[in-house]
């Protein structure tokens, strides 16, 4: 089945692998490909509909060194308008926040675009703890270490990040729209250890779900040879 393009937002701006990687955690796109490799053009994927011949697929591409392309694509059932609109606006907020210029937008909307609200991760902290352990060189958890983790929470991948310490992420809940994202993310830092956060956005998880993330990390834990260090103060939770 042919894929057809619903909208293309062409972006200028450099994106080095730190900034990349902002990006597509901002869009919560699965990272493809290597920068360094000029071969590779796509380097961002989400799908929003994924069913046997009906495929709604946001992905982002490298036009050339300073030039960048989001693309959402349909197969099957057209994409609902408002849908749509959500997911450019989500693409458009993420320019904002890395200070991308849009440089084009196909179709042309037939209204004027309103200024993009900048999107910004969940940061508020719902949960976090220590993980102890390990081997470590110079007091950063070894790349062997750190991808038993990755692996074990089915983490994306990072190498730092904007801060340096930023090397895994997941949304247990993607809700940028209504402020109910959650963020899990994996840092690591050779004075403040390795440690793993539940970040929330405006709306706070509920305890069960609390609980759920505490157990899998225990799970994590005994899985890697790590040790879980239970946090201090307690989570921010619903009710």
């Amino acid at each position: 089945m042919v894929m057809e393009l619903v909208f293309d937002v062409r972006l200028d701006g450099e994106l080095d692998q730190p900034r990349l990687d902002r990006f597509t955690k901002l869009l919560n796109l699965r990272p493809r490909g290597r920068l360094t490799d000029t071969e590779d053009a796509k380097f961002g994927h989400r799908a929003l509909r994924d069913a046997v011949g009906e495929w709604l697929w946001l992905d982002l591409w490298r036009r050339d060194g300073h030039g960048w392309s989001v693309r959402l694509t349909v197969a099957g059932p057209p994409a609902p308008p408002p849908l749509v609109a959500r997911c450019r606006a989500e693409v458009l907020g993420a320019a904002e926040a890395l200070g991308l210029a849009v440089s084009g937008i196909w179709p042309a909307p037939a209204e004027p675009v309103p200024v993009a609200e900048r999107l910004t991760l969940p940061a508020q902290r719902s949960l976090s703890a220590r993980l102890t352990g390990g081997r470590r060189t110079a007091g950063w958890l070894s790349v062997a270490d750190l991808r038993s983790v990755q692996q074990a929470l089915a983490l994306e991948r990072e190498f730092g990040g904007l801060t340096g310490t930023e090397f895994g992420w997941r949304y247990p809940r993607w809700e940028p729209a209504t402020g109910g994202s959650l963020l899990l993310q994996l840092s690591d830092h050779p004075t403040g250890g390795t440690e793993l956060t539940l970040l929330h956005d405006r709306r706070p998880p509920s305890r069960e779900v609390v609980a759920e993330q505490w157990q899998c990390w225990q799970a994590t834990a005994e899985r890697t040879g790590l040790t879980l260090e239970r946090p201090s103060p307690g989570p921010a939770t619903e009710g």
